[in-house]
Parts: structure tokens; C-alpha cells; sequence
């Protein structure tokens, strides 16, 4: 044993004087250019500040021989960042097989130097160059050296290490209105803003503390509240995800994220605003780009198979928020419990949970189990927090789940304080699949349906209930936004509910961006404006100018071919489709469609149908009012065909369904779909 020990001291020995006699290779940052190719990066070597006046492009240096780096295992580079962006350093190294993103660092404002092991088995590296952070198209940073250096323990610089203090609302006591109900409490919240950037989560690079320009927000400063107040927003909600925040497997959330969340609710509150702390807890633990720090990253799954930890994780996470938000904090802080929470193990119902599914029913029990564990942990800390309001969302956010019999809001010590939530994206929340360009009948339909179930399950029995998200994508016709937010806002106000909204917003010209990062205006201003009076129970005045000017013409597709090739189906296992977007505004009231097909056998058969608006399937000759003309009703569903051409009849109420339909399709046997129109 002895004798192990002393080889073991030894070789220990020898790697760290290997490791001091290699010479440290300080590279000459004046052998980088001045700028980039696209003049989107500067560099002055005087100053050895790199300038960043766009998105595009990277600056650095790639000599013709490469170099050699088999000597060294680590590159150290010091800096300094005198904003709120760090930027990238990426090792192009001589084998194709590493990624950009295991070749690239992320630098973090915060920090000054960063130690970077170089990857095993690499001799050589073609160069290597900085590039601005994501998002980032304005800054300014300083590379004072970049040294490639050989040492006996090559670990890379722990961004997240931290030596603060818990954060702990040391307020003996304070204000809080003891009266007011939960029914009375949300018709006073007024129009709602979502500022999402304490979400980010990505496993790709590590961005450490610095967690808001990766989704394309700037940093919040009171400034930047100030301009949200400014508008006419009265309530603020923060959903964070303390995922890639975690320091230990206690789920210790580092201090520096609470703080940061603290400052920000501070400032709207500060403002007269209120604040819905919301938990978001996105289960990134279940992808196995993540099994390597699964506990930094861990977050919550409705499935029995982890209701333990999922229930062990809430009490943790939720604990440290009430304590670090109690006693300072008056009615106007709110807490909300989860963030669209399903079973990602279960994904054929991940999200729309079917009540005769068993292993939905169990995943309803345990949402509400998990919503009681949060609650208890909230009350349990005291204070204002054992009579705050408390916001509480069911399976998924959708309004479907928190109306349905399975659902059950937690048990409550404080009278009236608990407010049921779900969130409704009616006109689209996806992108380009899912976005919806007008204000359909089937939106309509959508809408009262939404506020039937809620009438029934919730406003009927003086409980109050919160859409914590909401809104329109940018892309969408404004003048059909309008209309939608003024009829849904509408029933928002309806006589006997209590119900509130907040808009959602993110940093994407192609989703919820409503503002410039860079100039500080609002943009499509009318459209927030109605959100903002419809909110308030008022009517925002259009000019006639803006209407005429954003009137939308939708050209008529009478006679024109709504496929965009023909369609074979030999034995229903194909299908041709059509989007029923293409419908509205764009046809008659009551229409025909004829169908041009070619038989392949005497027993060509076609059929149609389309999903509605609450995704059922429906046979067109099952509809009311329907003729067929150039074949038979076959079996009750589908047409035997005998003519080249096929005909059937649409009225009003058969053409609002398909002008709000999921999808419209046709299907068949032995058949070729040529062409299907809209003729009157």
C-alpha cells in the first residue's frame, strides 16, 4: 500500500512539474485584424476593445499552418465587459468532428477571466475568434490577453460559483389589506404584461447568470418598467425557471437569480403595478443533452413516476421564493403556482389530458397534489405569504383542464385568497402553423366556449379566475386582432365574472414583439391601446385613416383549384387537404365544391371530412343539408363515384364549421383527386 501511495505521489509530482516547465504561449493580440469581413466588429489594438455594431460575422485569427497546442490544456483569456453582455470564444480546432458548440465558451459580463480546457486528443487548432453573444448586435468589450498554458489541474472556470448569502425578506411584518377577496382582488389588476426573460434555460452554451439577451430581451432596468408602466400596463408577471440556477442537489436556487427577480418585482411595485411571481419549471432533466448536469436543470414532470421528487423539488424551489418575498410584500405580490405543467412521459395526452384515460386520471391527481404542496410550503413561511394570494393553474395552463370535474383547487387556511388560471392562445401561439391571420367563426366559437366553462365552473359559484396569458402574434391582420381582443376582452368584463388578463410578449418580430429593442417604441400601438382600454371596460377610438389604411382585402378563390397537385389514393392511404384558412372572407355564404377526379375502377369511392374547431372528426354527408351530385351515398359516409365530376352542396352553417375547422380532407379508393373548387 505504501508502495502505491509513493508511485501515485510521484506521478502527481512529475505531471505538476511537466505542467511547470511548459512555457506559457501569450498570443499577440495585435495580429488580429481591425475588423471583420462584414465591418460588423472592430478591433483597436490600442485599446484592445472590440467593438460590436452588428449581428452578423465574427473576428479572429487563422494562421495558415494552424498551431500547434499539443503542449498546453488550457487557454486562459482575461477581459473586461463594462455592460450587461458577455461574448463568445470559440477554438476552431483542426477536427471536424467537434461542434460549434463544444468548441465555443460563453464569456459572462460578470467575470473578468475564464480558464478553458482544451479538448483531449486535439494537436492543433485552425485558429480561433469572438463573436457578440446572442442577440447582440451593440457592445463593447476589452480581451487585455489570450494565453494558452499547460497546468496540473485543467478545469474550467465554474461561472456559476457564488459565495452569497440566501436572500431572506427580514421584515418582522407589514401593509397588507386583510379584506379584500379574491373576486374583488382581480378586478382591480387591469391590463397585464408578460416579461418572460427569467425563463431562459438552454443547455447549448452556458450564459451563467446572464440570462436575458439569449431570448432576445434586453436586460430589465427600471428604465425599461418605467416604459412598460408608462403605457398603461398596471400588472407585471415574472414567470422564472430556476433551472441551470440550481448550486446543489437540495435544489439551492443561487441567490444572484432571486436577487435579480427581487429587483425587478421591487420596480413595478415601485411603480404602483402588481406582480404575479410565477413558477416555470421546464422538465429538462428528461433530455439526454442534460443527464450530464441533469441537477442543474431539473424541473418538474406530472407523472407518478416522478411525483416524489417533483413534490420534494416544489417545497424546495417554492420555500426559498416565500421567504425571500413575505412581510415587505403587500397584497399587490402575488404568487402563481406552476406554468403549464403535463406529462412529457405521456405524450399522446401530454397537455389535453382525456378524462377515461388512467393514466390521465392519475396525472390529474398529482397536479393537484403538487398545487397543495406549494400552497402548504407558501402558508407555512408566514407573514403576508400565510394569506397572499395565490394564483393556481391545472393540467397544462388550458382552460378545458382547469374546468374539468378532475380537477380540484388546493385546500386553503386563508379565506378567498386562491384564484384559478390557465392561459388561451385562441389566434395562434406557435409560429407560421399555428398562427391565425383572421378573426374566424371558429375563433368566435372558441371564445364562448372559454367563458361558458368558466361560467359554470368557476364565475356561477363567486370564484374568481385569471388568463395569466394571453394575446396575439404580430404577424396576424391588426384590424382582425382588434376585433378579437375587443369581443374576448368583453367577456372578460361581462356582468357576474371575475376575470383578468395578461398579454404575453416575447422578443421574436415573428411572435409577441410589440416594442423595438433598440429605439424603446411601442410598435402596432393602436393594437395595444385597445388591449389596454378593452381592460379597462373602455373602447379605444380608431382614426378612419388607420382603418383604411389596415383594411384587409381577401381575394375571392371562386373557381380557383385549392390543391396544389393532384392527389392518387388507392385504398385510403392517402389524402388530399385543404387549409381552412383559405375559406375566410374569400368565398360566398353558401357555396358548392366540385370535385374533378378520375376513377381508376368501377368501385371508386371518395370521401370528405374535416376536423372542427374542437378537433372531432365530422363526415360531410353526415352534415346537415348536404347534396351530392355526380355519385351516390354510399354506406352514409362517402360517395360511390360515377361521374368525372362531383358536386356538393354547402350552406351558411356547414361553410362557418369549415371556415373554423382544424382541417378539411378527402379520401378515397381507386381514385385520383384532380382539383377541388369553390364554385356558386
Amino acid at each position: 500500500m505504501k508502495k502505491l501511495l509513493s508511485l501515485l505521489f510521484f506521478a502527481l509530482c512529475t505531471a505538476v512539474a511537466f505542467a511547470q516547465n511548459v512555457n506559457p504561449y501569450v498570443f499577440d493580440l495585435n495580429s488580429l485584424p481591425s475588423s471583420n469581413e462584414q465591418k460588423t466588429i472592430s478591433f483597436n489594438k490600442a485599446t484592445r476593445t472590440f467593438t460590436v455594431s452588428g449581428k452578423e460575422g465574427s473576428i479572429g485569427f487563422w494562421p495558415n499552418v494552424g498551431f500547434d497546442i499539443s503542449a498546453y490544456n488550457v487557454v486562459r483569456i482575461k477581459y473586461k465587459v463594462p455592460g450587461d453582455y458577455g461574448f463568445q470564444f470559440s477554438m476552431d480546432y483542426e477536427g471536424d468532428e467537434i461542434s460549434w458548440f463544444d468548441e465555443t465558451t460563453y464569456c459572462p459580463s460578470y467575470l473578468t477571466e475564464m480558464v478553458i480546457p482544451l479538448k483531449p486528443g486535439q494537436r492543433k487548432i485552425n485558429g480561433f475568434y469572438l463573436t457578440p453573444s446572442w442577440n447582440i448586435d451593440s457592445m463593447k468589450f476589452t480581451v487585455e490577453s489570450v494565453t494558452f498554458e499547460r497546468v496540473a489541474n485543467p478545469v474550467k472556470t465554474d461561472i456559476h460559483a457564488s459565495n452569497e448569502a440566501p436572500v431572506i425578506d427580514t421584515a418582522s411584518s407589514g401593509k397588507f389589506d386583510d379584506k379584500i377577496t379574491a373576486w374583488d382582488f382581480v378586478q382591480t389588476l387591469g391590463p397585464g404584461y408578460q416579461y418572460q426573460s427569467f425563463c431562459f434555460n438552454e443547455i447549448s452554451l452556458d450564459f451563467g447568470m446572464d440570462i436575458y439577451h439569449p431570448w432576445g430581451d434586453p436586460k430589465a432596468t427600471k428604465e425599461f418598467i418605467d416604459f412598460v408602466k408608462a403605457k398603461g400596463f398596471t400588472t407585471l408577471r415574472l414567470p422564472f425557471n430556476p433551472g441551470n440556477h440550481f448550486v446543489d442537489d437540495k435544489h439551492t436556487v443561487d441567490p444572484r437569480f432571486i436577487k435579480e427577480l427581487k429587483q425587478v418585482a421591487d420596480w413595478a411595485l415601485e411603480d404602483g403595478m402588481n406582480v404575479i411571481l410565477c413558477g416555470f419549471f421546464w422538465p429538462r432533466q428528461l433530455e439526454e443533452a442534460y443527464n450530464p448536469d441533469r441537477v442543474r436543470y431539473e424541473g418538474i414532470v406530472v407523472n407518478e413516476k416522478y411525483q416524489k421528487q417533483g413534490e420534494e423539488f416544489l417545497r424546495d424551489v417554492w420555500k426559498q421564493i416565500a421567504t425571500a418575498f413575505n412581510n415587505s410584500y403587500d397584497e399587490r405580490l402575488i404568487f402563481e403556482t406552476l406554468n403549464e405543467c403535463g406529462d412529457d412521459l405521456h405524450p399522446e395526452h401530454n397537455h389535453k389530458p382525456q378524462e377515461d384515460c388512467p393514466v390521465c386520471k392519475k396525472d390529474f391527481g398529482i397536479i393537484n397534489r403538487y398545487n397543495q404542496v406549494i400552497l402548504d410550503t407558501i402558508r407555512a413561511t408566514g407573514g403576508n405569504n400565510a394569506k397572499r394570494f395565490v394564483m393556481v393553474e391545472g393540467y397544462g395552463g388550458a382552460v378545458e383542464t382547469l374546468c374539468s370535474k378532475s380537477f380540484k383547487l388546493p385546500k386553503d387556511k386563508a379565506k378567498n385568497k386562491l384564484i384559478p388560471t390557465f392561459h388561451s392562445y385562441l389566434m395562434g401561439v406557435i409560429g407560421e402553423e399555428d398562427i391565425k391571420m383572421f378573426y374566424s367563426s371558429g375563433v368566435k366559437k372558441a371564445v364562448s366556449k372559454t367563458f361558458e366553462l368558466l361560467d359554470k365552473a368557476y364565475f356561477s359559484k363567486h370564484i374568481p379566475a385569471y388568463i395569466s396569458e394571453m394575446g396575439t402574434l404580430r404577424a396576424t391582420h391588426v384590424l382582425e386582432k382588434i376585433n378579437f381582443i375587443n369581443d374576448f376582452m368583453a367577456e372578460v368584463n361581462k356582468k357576474g365574472r371575475s376575470c383578468g388578463t395578461v398579454h404575453h410578449f416575447d422578443a421574436s418580430p415573428m411572435g409577441f414583439r410589440y416594442y423595438s429593442r433598440k429605439t424603446m417604441e411601442w410598435e402596432q400601438s393602436e393594437y395595444l391601446d385597445t388591449y389596454i382600454y378593452a381592460a379597462q371596460g373602455k373602447k379605444f377610438p380608431l382614426s378612419e385613416d388607420f382603418i383604411k389604411k389596415n383594411e384587409v382585402k381577401v381575394q375571392s378563390i371562386v373557381g380557383k383549384n385549392l390543391l396544389k397537385a393532384p392527389v392518387q389514393i388507392k385504398d385510403f392511404d392517402n389524402s388530399a387537404s385543404i387549409n381552412p384558412d383559405i375559406l375566410i372572407h374569400s368565398v360566398p355564404a353558401k357555396y358548392k365544391l366540385e370535385i374533378n377526379v378520375e376513377k381508376l375502377a368501377a368501385d371508386s369511392i371518395l370521401q370528405l371530412g374535416f376536423a372542427d374547431w374542437e378537433e372531432k372528426w365530422r363526415d360531410f354527408l353526415k352534415e346537415k343539408n348536404v347534396t351530392v351530385k355526380g355519385g351516390s351515398i354510399k354506406d352514409g359516409w362517402c360517395i360511390l363515384v360515377k361521374d368525372q365530376i362531383v358536386t356538393l352542396t354547402v350552406d351558411e352553417a356547414l361553410a362557418a364549421e369549415l371556415e373554423s375547422a382544424k382541417g378539411i380532407f378527402l379520401n378515397g379508393q381507386n381514385v385520383i383527386i384532380k382539383s377541388v373548387r369553390v364554385v356558386e
